[in-house]
């Protein structure tokens, strides 16, 4: 990831001072501990924001109601931090409504005219709000957020898209869905479309070698309470079946969410009741600051501590899937130059090349 860390043995700092010293890597001194269940304290620190340009890709199938009217409302918590600490951005909004014959999708236009809001604006928050209140597409279900962003930046920027990505800037998409990607199932029946693996590898090559983690998605969907590896979604009746089927739940976001995971985005579930809070975390991912810290070793998860400038937090969890912290709420989520400590034991391993 974008963050700074490194990872020291405890009680080993002097011994990694005179390593340091005598020309040995930081690599060569993890290999020479990892015989033994060891104490590890991993440090980064939070990166400074950046301009930004955020693409919102916003599900208008007929469940979509209630949700764009939360994201309407709660607008004002996520354009929170670029307004108080005078960042410029480009927002723009389109649609998960691509290539169906049966409804009328953008297509990967971004709606409204301008299509670009930036700070300069008056009023851009009610301008996105007029965007984001798109209402319902009769006969939409096959919900292409991934298809629709690639179009909406690759396709189209240089056309009726043009003048939204920047090249010095973080850009940050956002998909609000209550329904999974559809792009994948789309690709079996020779649709051109883009499924979640060829967009994370696009998002992560867009802004050059140079540029890590300048690009990513951010989600807003169906994660279940049990957890990332869960199939089932949020909210939904005993049996499944969220979306428009189940009324107010919400499927599982596949691709969605393997997408954001692969980018480094932000994970948010649609089901959350504060909007506020939710709304204000993406809102600091889509400035550039990170949520996720990933660690270098996989810990023993009853002994990790979490602590930001030295208080230990508690609103995190652990993601196995790929061994990192994420931080869950807007008031700990750290802020530009906080130090994050994530201390913890790993597990008992053999030295390279032995056998137990």
């Amino acid at each position: 990831m974008n963050a700074r860390g490194t990872t020291i043995g405890g009680a080993l700092l002097g011994s990694l001072l005179l390593s340091l010293l005598s020309g040995c890597t930081l690599d060569d001194f993890n290999r020479g501990f990892r015989g033994t269940d060891t104490q590890r304290i991993e440090y980064f620190e939070q990166l400074e924001p950046s301009t930004a340009d955020v693409l919102w890709v916003i599900d208008t199938s007929c469940s979509m109601e209630d949700e764009q009217a939360a994201l309407a409302a709660n607008f004002p918590s996520f354009i929170e931090f670029f307004v108080e600490r005078q960042l410029a951005f480009n927002l723009a909004v389109t649609s998960t409504n691509i290539g169906e014959e049966d409804s009328q999708g953008l297509d990967g236009v971004m709606v409204g005219e301008p299509k670009v809001i930036t700070e300069a604006d008056p009023e851009p928050g009610q301008l996105f709000v007029d965007r984001a209140l798109m209402g319902i597409d009769d006969n939409h279900s096959d919900e292409k957020g991934l298809t629709a962003a690639y179009e909406a930046i690759e396709v189209l920027g240089g056309t009726v898209n043009s003048g939204f990505l920047r090249s010095s800037a973080h850009l940050a998409v956002i998909v609000v869905s209550d329904e999974p990607d559809y792009s994948e199932r789309e690709q079996s029946a020779g649709e051109d479309v883009v499924e979640w693996e060829e967009f994370a590898d696009w998002m992560n090559e867009l802004k050059g070698p140079t540029g890590q983690r300048m690009a990513d998605l951010s989600v807003i969907v169906g994660v279940s309470p049990d957890g990332f590896d869960d199939p089932e979604g949020c909210n939904q009746p005993e049996g499944g079946g969220g979306g428009p089927a189940g009324g107010d739940g919400a499927d599982r976001g596949d691709g969605y969410l393997e997408a954001a995971l692969a980018t480094g985005g932000t994970i948010g579930s649609i089901c959350e009741e504060d909007w506020g809070d939710l709304l204000g975390r993406v809102g600091l991912r889509a400035a550039g600051l990170l949520d996720a810290f990933e660690l270098t070793e996989v810990p023993h998860l009853e002994t990790l501590t979490v602590r930001v400038n030295t208080n230990t937090v508690w609103d995190w969890e652990y993601y196995e899937v790929d061994n990192t912290i994420r931080f869950t709420k807007l008031d700990t989520l750290p802020r530009p130059g906080d130090r994050i400590e994530i201390e913890y034991h790993v597990p008992a391993q053999p030295l390279d090349g032995q056998t137990e």
